[in-house]
């Protein structure tokens, strides 16, 4: 299937593609992990801690998102659904980043899975500030490269977003 998909497409169509299609066996990886109640797969990826079941969808939206707009020529189909898994990454990043800002509880935490591991930092269930504001990013990332994008800025805001991207998951790591 992989070889398929990468037939006919630029090097940086498959590498798109192909990050696409990490992001979807990562956050698949992570969520079989909390519906498993397999400890191994929730840290798949996680250095330290486990990754949230939150999380591991927008891994799931995000990569199927960014897969569908891998294409050369992007059908109406593939344009509609990858607005929606953007938008719904947009959305639960923002809304668990307005849990945090709010001081508040949307109850969307432990919709997928329930936790029983908070910390000092979260509560049950939430992923991390860095992890909301990452989403929020990616999504509207994900938002403007869209349909191929046609205006001349869009590609510049992109790169813009996802080198802030980087340098969060750089500091994420880093430990400070």
């Amino acid at each position: 299937l992989a070889a398929t998909l990468m037939t006919r497409r630029s090097s940086a169509g498959r590498f798109a593609l192909g990050a696409g299609l990490f992001c979807l066996l990562m956050g698949g990886f992570g969520l079989a992990g909390w519906w498993l109640d397999a400890a191994s797969f929730r840290a798949f990826v996680a250095a330290v801690g486990f990754m949230k079941a939150n999380s591991a969808l927008n891994f799931i939206l995000a990569g199927a998102a960014l897969a569908l707009n891998a294409t050369p020529n992007v059908r109406r189909w593939e344009w509609f659904v990858a607005a929606v898994l953007a938008a719904l990454v947009t959305l639960i990043g923002g809304l668990t980043l307005a849990e945090y800002l709010l001081g508040t509880n949307l109850g969307i935490d432990e919709l997928l899975a329930t936790d029983v591991d908070g910390d000092e930092l979260a509560p049950p269930g939430r992923m991390s500030v860095n992890g909301a504001v990452g989403f929020l990013l990616a999504g509207n990332a994900l938002t403007l490269l869209n349909g191929q994008p046609k205006k001349p800025r869009r590609p510049m805001v992109v790169g813009l977003l996802a080198c802030v991207l980087l340098g969060l998951a750089l500091f994420s790591l880093s430990g400070l």
